[in-house]
């Protein structure tokens, strides 16, 4: 054989022999570090938890080894839960898992056959109504439309959002809200488009309406022309 075909192959005999040694040391590193007690995970944080609790984390988490459990298959367990728009999830170490919780909003209700269920701007249906009070939607022609008027008037004017009783969405061309006044129901045809404007609109016009008590329905289809008068549909 050639001496230098001969030094090649002993260069690639050391080379794998070396990385496979190498491996091994990291292999075996990694099943001592594995069942070592001190990198058991003895603390979860949970940030940005507005309808879920903390308790749920911590039983999956604590107690299992750091370094065994799979962020990714976490991930995905947790996404399970339709109130969750997203997780992220990091170790610290050597105990500690960290959790950021992007949850979805409540907006509006949905009635269904099996119960009311609340539902986020994106139209996304994800838990089921507990004592909470929010809008009701009625029909689906003009759904997503009557999500994102009233997510901007949420925005513009979060007390107006709360005095919303109900959003129907039957109309393509228009959404129609029922509103709770000093305990009095108005009717506001909404109209279609341009929905900041027609926000602003109605925030300006409740106030009215709160002054003037015969008031029980409010037309914003004709804007800048706004219809208000004592009766109506």
């Amino acid at each position: 054989m050639p001496r230098r075909k001969k030094k090649n192959r002993i260069k690639i005999v050391r080379f794998f022999f070396f990385t496979s040694l190498f491996l091994l040391l990291i292999f075996g590193l990694y099943k001592i570090l594995a069942n070592w007690d001190e990198l058991n995970i003895r603390k979860v944080v949970v940030s940005d938890a507005k309808r879920l609790t903390d308790k749920q984390f911590e039983n999956y988490f604590l107690g299992k080894n750091i370094l065994k459990v799979s962020l990714i298959k976490a991930k995905k367990f947790f996404l399970k839960n339709s109130a969750l728009k997203d997780i992220e999830i990091k170790r610290i170490f050597p105990d500690t898992i960290k959790i950021k919780l992007h949850e979805r909003r409540p907006l509006a209700m949905l009635k269904r056959v099996d119960g009311v269920y609340l539902i986020d701007e994106e139209g996304k249906i994800f838990e089921k109504k507990a004592g909470e009070k929010y809008p009701l939607i009625n029909g689906s022609e003009n759904l997503k439309n009557g999500l994102k008027f009233l997510e901007i008037l949420n925005d513009i004017d979060a007390k107006i959002g709360y005095n919303v009783r109900k959003v129907i969405c039957k109309d393509k061309f228009n959404i129609k809200l029922v509103l709770n006044i000093k305990n009095r129901y108005v009717v506001a045809n909404v109209g279609d488009s341009d929905y900041f404007r027609r926000a602003r609109a109605l925030s300006e016009a409740v106030r009215k309406i709160e002054i003037e008590n015969d008031i029980t329905y409010v037309d914003f289809r004709f804007l800048p022309y706004v219809v208000m008068r004592s009766g109506g549909v």
